[in-house]
Parts: structure tokens; sequence; C-alpha cells
């Protein structure tokens, strides 16, 4: 037989109980004693560890976060500078695209080409002194010719390009080629690919002038109209300005429009296709010509 329990005073001195329970009351009493202070103590060592947890994480969060920083900031230097570079790359691009345009006029200035020559075969120099002195009413020597050949491989159409020594002798055939006119020998300058869809572009102008009763021809890269200039740039320019006006009269424009208004913007119009070559076709013109540059 077990020996009974008996409570020490001592351990029964600060419960609050009443002296009439029995010892395993007592007991029990002080045991729900220790547990609630048992689980009071784990209640705070838990907070206690997820502070200290807290605290760990929001340590390691700074330090990734620094990290990334540190990166995004190398990274964003790296960009800078590879965006300063692109920077640099491509207006050193624009200025060796500017010098070879430049020096392909250059190596073209004193140069002409011949269409519709109908050479077929022997010496090509004499045949091309002969077609021109002969057609042009000259007096060209061999002296003058620096060069002569074939371009293209059409065996049908042959293309003569010829390179003289001076300049002055291809400006001096070409100011004769109006004696061309009615013939089937053509005689041009030889011009770049850019320069062609200028050249292009002001020789429509130039026509569209002449069917509005105006003196209208194109010299070198200048269209005159009745003895104005005008460059590639210039019809660019003006007839960007043209569309922009135009924008701007419609936003201007009331729903209703009175009679007066209207007989102001067909004055408009009208003042506008007589003050040169600034209309919205142009600009579409220059558009499709640029792009098959």
């Amino acid at each position: 037989m077990n020996a009974p329990i008996v409570a020490d005073p001592r351990d029964l001195m600060d419960l609050d109980c009443n002296f009439d329970m029995g010892t395993e009351d007592l007991y029990a009493v002080k045991w729900y004693k220790d547990d609630q202070e048992f689980f009071s103590k784990c209640e705070y060592y838990k907070m206690e560890a997820l502070a200290d947890l807290k605290k760990y994480i929001a340590e390691q969060n700074q330090i990734v976060v620094s990290k990334f920083t540190a990166q995004i900031n190398d990274l964003k230097d790296i960009v800078l500078s590879s965006s300063e570079k692109v920077e640099k790359l491509e207006n050193e691009i624009k200025i060796l695209k500017s010098r070879n345009t430049q020096l392909e006029k250059a190596v073209r200035e004193n140069n002409i080409l011949i269409f519709n020559s109908d050479y077929v075969e022997g010496n090509l120099l004499e045949f091309t002194l002969n077609l021109l002195n002969s057609n042009l009413e000259l007096n060209i020597s061999k002296e003058e010719i620096n060069r002569v050949y074939i371009i293209g491989n059409n065996e049908k159409e042959k293309i003569i390009l010829i390179k003289f020594l001076r300049f002055i002798t291809k400006q001096e055939i070409l100011k004769s080629c109006k004696k061309l006119k009615g013939k089937r020998l053509s005689i041009v300058e030889d011009l770049s690919q850019e320069e062609r869809s200028e050249r292009r572009v002001l020789v429509e102008k130039s026509k569209e002038a002449r069917k509005n009763n105006k003196k209208a021809h194109v010299f070198r890269n200048k269209l005159f109209i009745d003895s104005i200039g005008y460059t590639y740039k210039d019809l660019i320019t003006n007839a960007q300005r043209g569309v922009n006006e135009v924008n701007h009269t419609q936003s201007q424009k009331r729903p209703t429009t009175s009679p007066a208004d209207r007989q102001r913007e067909e004055n408009t119009k009208r003042t506008n296709s007589e003050s040169g070559p600034s209309t919205i076709d142009t600009v579409r013109r220059l558009t499709r010509a640029n792009k098959n540059v």
C-alpha cells in the first residue's frame, strides 16, 4: 500500500485555498498554480524568441536590400555609361555618314552619264567623243577625259559613265544638253542615290509649277520657280509648315461655317497654292521619296 502524500506546509503557504479542502485538492491547486507559472514563462520566452526572430529577419532584409541597392546602382552606372557610349557612337556615325556623303559627291562631281547611246562595241572613248561633239556641237578632246566605261549589266541599255578632269568641262556639256531636245539621247549628272531621290522631287515640283503657268526649272540641286530658288530642304520645311497651318485651321474650325468664313478659307487655300511648293501632297511625296532612298 502506497504511503500517503503529505504536503509540505511551506509549499501550501502561498496557495489561495480553503483549509477545509482535502490533501488531494490542495495538491491539485498547487499543480494548477505551477502550470500557470509554466505557461506564463513559455509565453514570455515565446514572445522574446519572436522578437529576436523579427529583429534577425529585419537585419537580414536590410542586408539583402543593401546588396540589391548596391547592385542596382552599379547597373545604373553601367546603363548610363552604355547610353553615353551609344550616343557618342551615334554621333560618330552621323559624322561618318556626312563625310561619306561629301566624299561621294566629290568623287562624282566631274562625272556624267549617257543613256540611249546605241553603243555596241569598239573603242568606247572614240565613240563617246564623237557622240558628244556631234550632238552637242562641242570640241572636247581626249585630254579632257580621265576615264570612260560602261556601268551596269543591262545588255540592251548600256550606260556610259564619263569622268572628266575638270568640272568646267562637265558644266559645258550640261549647258549644251538643250540641243538634245527631241532626240533619244540623254545626258545627266552622275548623282548619288540620295541626290537622285531629291532631284526627282525637284523635277516633279517643277512640272507642277509649269502646269500652273509658272516659269520653273531645276538647276543642279535647286528648283527655281519665278526666279525664286528652293532646295530640297526648303520643300520639306514649307510642306511641313503647310500641314501645320491646315491642322491648326481645322482645329479652330466651327461646326457650322458661314459663307464669309468659307470665302476666307477659299482665299487662304488659293493664296497657299500660289505662294510656292507648300502643299500636303508634297509632304506625302517627299516621305515616299525618303523611304525609297
